[in-house]
C-alpha cells in the first residue's frame, strides 16, 4: 500500500526508506526496468539521494527566508512608531508644499471626514432638491381615484381635419 506523502519532511522520509531497501537488497536487484530502460541499483540510489539533496536545500532554504521574513515583520513593528512620528511631523511642517512633501514619498494629509450628523442632513438636502422618495413614501402616493375623475373631468379638445 502507498503512503500517501505531504509534506517535503515525508517524502525525504520515504525516498530515504527506499534507498536504505535499495542498499539492504542490492544483491537480489541486479536489473530493474523502469519505462524500458534497465537500472542497476546504484543508479537509482543516485537519483534518490539527488532528490533527497533538493529537498533538503528547498527545505533549509524556505526556513531561511521564514526567519528573514520574520526579522522583517518584528523590525517593522520595533520602527512602526518613530516611522508614523515622522511622517506626522513632515505633513505638518510641510502640509502646503506638495513638492517638499513629494521629496520625501509622503501624501498630503486627506481632508477630515464628514461627521454623521452632517452627512444626514447633507443627504437630506440632496433628496428634497432631486425630489426623490423612499419605498415607504412612494406607496403613500396613488393615482387619481374614480371619483376625483368624474369630479374633474378633463377638457377635451378636438382638432379639426
Amino acid at each position: 500500500m502507498a503512503m500517501r506523502i505531504v509534506n517535503r519532511s515525508q517524502q525525504v522520509y520515504v525516498d530515504q526508506s527506499l534507498i536504505d531497501g535499495l542498499k539492504k537488497r542490492e544483491s537480489e536487484l541486479a536489473s530493474i526496468i523502469i519505462d524500458g530502460t534497465s537500472h542497476m541499483a546504484a543508479d537509482l540510489i543516485a537519483i534518490l539521494e539527488a532528490r533527497i539533496a533538493a529537498a533538503s536545500k528547498a527545505i533549509t532554504t524556505r526556513a531561511t527566508w521564514l526567519a528573514a521574513v520574520q526579522t522583517d515583520e518584528d523590525e517593522r513593528a520595533r520602527a512602526k512608531r518613530a516611522v508614523s512620528g515622522l511622517k506626522q511631523v513632515l505633513q505638518i511642517a510641510y502640509g502646503g508644499s506638495l513638492d517638499a512633501l513629494a521629496d520625501f514619498g509622503v501624501a498630503p494629509r486627506k481632508p477630515r471626514p464628514i461627521t454623521p450628523e452632517t452627512a444626514v442632513a447633507k443627504a437630506k438636502a440632496t433628496r428634497a432638491a432631486r425630489q426623490t422618495m423612499g419605498k415607504k413614501q412612494k406607496q403613500k402616493i396613488t393615482g387619481a381615484t374614480a371619483q376625483s375623475a368624474t369630479e374633474n373631468p378633463t377638457p377635451v379638445v378636438e382638432i379639426p381635419r
